[in-house]
């Protein structure tokens, strides 16, 4: 083009005369001109104007896959046409293209045909597997997923094939443990023999794992065996989630031979057998798995329970015979009650039996009371609405000891002092001083004690309760002073006796 080239195809023009070029160009209707410019245009903000009026879906295309000077432009035209075809080619022919171009391309093609001819010859492998992720045809799913040479596409295509023929040979034979994977997790992948190869034998442990996770795995025997030889010794404890495993002759086997604690315990809390669990939680070396077998439902019998609960010397066996994790009472029997309360070797299994006797039991708390090695099952006896007599209390209050079951006899007079006052205060006084003499008076029934002894004093002229209260040396008894309207609130800072002596 010499002397008479247009303004519009040439190069180098200044922002004035490029104005007018691209005012041109907006005004043309040839789209062969408009073609001419576009392809063969010197300056490229004019070869752009004539790009937004072309309406060649094919050539918009060529310039998005070769031309990098007007690369964007053309893709946004061709954007605008949606031109399925045109996209399709940009899609399939380059690979090297950013792929921005790739994915938006995708966004806008709905034809299945279309859809294949990617999925089968893209050059981009993002391209073929976002194809695959949306064809209908399970034919050209099952040749994909034999034939493609990525093991990402061949992984997308396995996804969604339905065919369990054909998931059932890209499981057991596909090179990639991703794509084995994929189809073994497949909810069509049916064959549960297959299965049980995989979860034993396959080379990768996502395979087997989820192998063992399908919904399909039916052999107990299998999960058995992944549970105690899974090489991923982590991954040994999901066969015992697997609702198949169910046979009691498998689920000892896992509970002799292995040696994953956690796997033993939750096997033996899919037990059956109530004999069994018995026999468990009776002579288990392993208290988990004693107290496994004891929150089993399957272990019901209150006499077995009981029995459990007077052998067990932990603690928590015995106290998850007597309730259950919800709090709920699980043996109710009062004679059974009376023997773990009496018999029981652990003081958690008294205490909790202690406090669920009833009124028929007194006798069995007066023991308790005066007897049980340990203090706290003694308070509980103690605290119990059953045991109401004065004179028992009196007694307990009164007890020589050595200072061990000091706090329960301090709990005797203190319910003594809430039904003879006068008869509490004596016991109370000295109590008060044998926690002086031990170094221990900042607790709670020191504070009541004390409180009650000087509410006791103001209330009276008593002569006698003065010269009792006169015993205890002035001091503190805690950390907070008696509310002296309340015998059982301490709201300031510190007790002290403030008696005239």
């Amino acid at each position: 083009m010499g002397l008479f080239t247009p303004i519009y195809m040439k190069g180098n023009l200044s922002t004035r005369q490029a104005r007018a070029a691209i005012s041109k160009v907006k005004k043309m209707t040839d789209q062969a001109k408009l073609a001419d410019i576009a392809r063969d245009g010197k300056d490229n903000s004019v070869r752009e104007a004539a790009i937004d009026r072309l309406n060649d879906a094919n050539l918009l295309a060529d310039f998005v896959l070769n031309d990098s000077d007007v690369r964007y432009w053309s893709f946004c035209r061709l954007k605008e046409l949606r031109d399925e075809k045109a996209l399709a080619k940009v899609v399939t022919k380059q690979s090297s293209l950013d792929l921005k171009y790739i994915y938006e391309s995708m966004d806008l093609i709905q034809d299945q045909s279309l859809l294949e001819q990617i999925a089968k010859t893209a050059l981009r492998e993002e391209a073929r597997g976002n194809a695959v992720r949306r064809l209908n045809d399970q034919s050209v799913l099952r040749d994909i997923a034999f034939h493609d040479p990525n093991a990402t596409v061949r992984a997308a295509a396995a996804q969604f094939m339905t065919d369990p023929d054909t998931l059932a040979k890209v499981a057991a034979e596909d090179s990639d443990p991703k794509v084995r994977r994929l189809a073994v997790s497949n909810e069509h992948m049916a064959d549960a023999a297959l299965l049980g190869r995989l979860a034993l034998k396959d080379k990768d442990e996502d395979v087997r794992k989820a192998a063992v996770m399908s919904k399909y795995m039916t052999d107990s025997h299998v999960l058995t065996q992944y549970a105690l030889h899974e090489p991923e010794k982590s991954n040994r404890f999901d066969a015992l989630l697997h609702h198949t495993l169910d046979d009691e002759e498998d689920l000892k086997k896992i509970i002799r031979e292995t040696e994953d604690g956690n796997i033993r315990t939750h096997a033996v809390g899919q037990l059956r057998d109530p004999a069994l669990l018995a026999e468990i939680a009776l002579t288990s070396d392993d208290v988990s798995c004693r107290l496994y077998a004891v929150w089993n439902r399957c272990l019901s019998d209150q006499a077995t329970l009981a029995r459990i609960a007077i052998q067990d010397d932990w603690g928590k066996v015995g106290e998850a015979c007597i309730k259950d994790r919800s709090g709920k009472d699980r043996i109710t029997d009062p004679a059974l009650l009376r023997r773990i309360a009496t018999e029981a070797a652990s003081p958690i299994a008294r205490r909790l039996a202690v406090e669920r006797l009833g009124p028929d039991v007194a006798d069995a708390l007066e023991q308790i009371a005066l007897q049980d090695a340990d203090n706290y099952v003694r308070i509980a006896a103690i605290q119990s609405s059953v045991l109401t007599d004065p004179d028992l209390l009196y007694r307990i209050a009164t007890a020589p000891d050595d200072g061990e079951f000091l706090s329960s006899r301090m709990e005797a007079a203190l319910k003594l002092s809430r039904r003879e006052p006068d008869r509490a205060v004596a016991p109370l006084a000295a109590l008060l001083n044998e926690y002086r003499a031990s170094g221990h008076v900042a607790s709670r029934e020191c504070k009541d004690a004390a409180a009650f002894l000087i509410k006791q004093y103001r209330a009276t002229d008593d002569p006698a309760i003065r010269s009792v209260i006169a015993t205890v040396p002035n001091g503190e008894y805690g950390y907070q002073y008696v509310d002296v309207d309340n015998c059982n609130e301490h709201t300031d800072d510190s007790v002290h006796f403030d008696i005239p002596r």
